[in-house]
């Protein structure tokens, strides 16, 4: 039986995002890509959302519903703050881990700091001129001309989002807790890929990971690549993934 990969997007993204890595893996394994409340094509009410717990309570009803048993679940950014949350609501849910970008922390104080600066400049500027500036500034800055066409793609995407869906959603991330007491013990494989000029989750952010989980944490630091490694790096990112998902 093959195995089942469920795709968790990060903040002003989508399942749309992922489109690339559904043609890639699609031929070996069964992939899901899950569209959080408010997002794509989600149904759900963004409204009825009041924390990552909530977010994870989604992901696991999804779950439920399609009779997905034992998936590896991969989330990018807030995709594994959602990770994060399920795993300590249902740990027997998933068979392994993927953070791609992603932490365990809480955020720090200049990091909420930050989120209160961006329901601000949304509140006062509006969502376009936010995506504008915002999406380019995921990737490192030597690799945003070669990934222009997906950077389009993701600012055509998330200039569709209402202003109430960016501004709830940033306040859920700044107010979140930690969970690194659940990930240190952590029982099963886990894959982190990070990036070294990431400066969303900082190299030194995620570094720290590895002293949480000595024992099922494989962690892997991409070169010269930002917030979007997975795709400004895409074929040594996969092989990795490919690589960690054969060895399960």
């Amino acid at each position: 039986m093959s195995k089942t990969l469920v795709f968790i997007h990060g903040f002003c993204e989508s399942s749309s995002m992922w489109y690339m890595h559904k043609e890639l893996f699609s031929d070996k394994y069964a992939v899901h890509t899950i569209d959080l409340p408010g997002f794509g094509k989600s149904q759900e009410d963004f409204n009825d959302v009041r924390s990552i717990e909530h977010l994870a309570d989604s992901v696991y009803s999804y779950c439920k519903s399609n009779r997905i048993v034992k998936p590896v679940i991969i989330g990018h950014s807030l995709g594994g703050y959602v990770m994060m949350a399920l795993e300590e609501k249902c740990p027997n849910l998933s068979q392994a881990l993927i953070f791609l970008h992603s932490h365990v922390y809480e955020d720090t104080e200049e990091r909420k700091e930050g989120r209160n600066k961006t329901i601000e400049f949304i509140d006062k500027q509006g969502v376009p001129k936010f995506i504008d500036s915002f999406v380019p500034l995921l990737f490192y800055h030597k690799n945003r001309k070669g990934n222009q066409p997906y950077i389009d793609f993701l600012v055509s995407e998330a200039r569709k989002l209402e202003e109430e869906i960016l501004i709830h959603y940033s306040k859920i991330m700044r107010d979140r807790e930690s969970k690194e007491n659940i990930f240190a013990d952590l029982e099963k494989p886990i894959l982190m890929i990070a990036g070294d000029q990431d400066t969303a989750v900082p190299a030194k952010t995620s570094l720290a990971h590895q002293r949480l989980n000595k024992q099922y944490l494989r962690f892997h630091m991409l070169k010269d690549a930002g917030h979007m490694g997975f795709i400004e790096k895409f074929d040594e990112s996969n092989r990795i993934i490919l690589s960690f998902l054969e060895d399960l």
